[in-house]
């Protein structure tokens, strides 16, 4: 028997019949619009999530779900009560574990454009390799189809509308020992993929922007979502590597995850990597989802001839 086939459009806006006739088995729709009391028809094979993105990503982990599809069209930053991009890459981050090795992505780059994400989206550097596909390869998907005034317009194939992407998992790790025995990985992937694995997930995100919909007094805003919510994680924007050390130092912490940080410096930190308060730890995972990130740790590593 085959896997199931699933589709998640994030910030979706209202159901649409034609979905129904879409080749998935399960669509889930996810907008903190539709309210707590709009739950769907039973038989559907559309599934409606009234949260926020990230708590709807949240439900979806537990269920372990994973998907073919991801459709992000206008997440109403500019107006419908959109209150984050669902292509930041904390969202994408923390939705990477959900997606399949292969998925195709269903946006808009004129849309990105207009509130300034355009260029970095269309590169889709999320631990993938990507592709642009055009309106005549058999994987296509119409993003029409999943705007409403071209559904109202029932101009559901517009060639002119909405970009198409196929992204295939681009896992790639480099292993170093150093001199001091600790064990340094440099992990092109999402930090969210190896959460089970660590003892302290180190995040780069500052973002007090509010999340949708309605909330508990504990988590309203990105940053609580990361850091309040979960037991597990240390905002690390503002902290030196000194610091990181002694606080896992002081929690015993022997596998550390971290994201990139320190504005891409990272000579001096190569140093204290060698010391002996490193090597309190076993271990060091330097993940990132950008090509550029963490180039000139990886260029310290490399030199001093440390891989494995």
């Amino acid at each position: 028997m085959s896997a199931s086939r699933n589709l998640l459009y994030l910030a979706s806006g209202s159901y649409h019949p034609i979905y129904e006739q879409l080749d998935f088995d399960k669509i889930y729709l996810v907008d903190h619009k539709f309210g707590n009391n709009q739950k769907g028809n039973i038989d559907s094979k559309v599934k409606l999530i009234a949260k926020d993105a990230l708590l709807a990503i949240d439900e979806l982990k537990r269920k372990n779900i994973l998907f073919d599809v991801v459709v992000s069209l206008n997440d109403g930053i500019q107006e419908g009560g959109g209150t984050y991009p669902m292509f930041s890459d904390a969202v994408i981050g923390y939705l990477n574990p959900l997606l399949n090795d292969e998925v195709l992505v269903v946006t808009d780059l004129n849309y990105l454009g207009s509130i300034k994400l355009a260029r970095n989206v269309s590169k889709m550097q999320f631990g993938f390799s990507s592709k642009k596909l055009g309106t005549n390869d058999p994987e296509y998907l119409y993003p029409s189809l999943f705007c409403n005034h071209r559904q109202h317009s029932n101009n559901f194939y517009d060639k002119a509308f909405g970009d198409v992407y196929k992204l295939s998992r681009k896992r790639k790790e480099n292993s170093f020992i150093l001199d001091n025995s600790l064990k340094i990985n440099l992990i092109q992937d999402s930090i969210w993929r190896d959460e089970q694995q660590l003892d302290l997930l180190g995040l780069n995100i500052d973002s007090d922007q509010p999340l949708g919909g309605q909330r508990g007094e504990k988590i309203n805003s990105i940053n609580d979502f990361f850091f309040k919510a979960k037991n597990n994680t240390l905002q690390i924007r503002d902290l030196s590597f000194e610091a990181i050390l002694q606080i896992c130092n002081a929690k015993n912490i022997k596998k550390l995850g971290l994201t990139p940080w320190l504005k891409g410096q990272y000579k001096a930190m190569f140093e204290i990597l060698k010391s002996p308060e490193a090597a309190m730890l076993d271990e060091i995972n330097f993940y990132h989802m950008r090509n550029t990130d963490f180039k000139e740790l990886y260029s310290c590593l490399l030199s001093a001839r440390f891989k494995v």
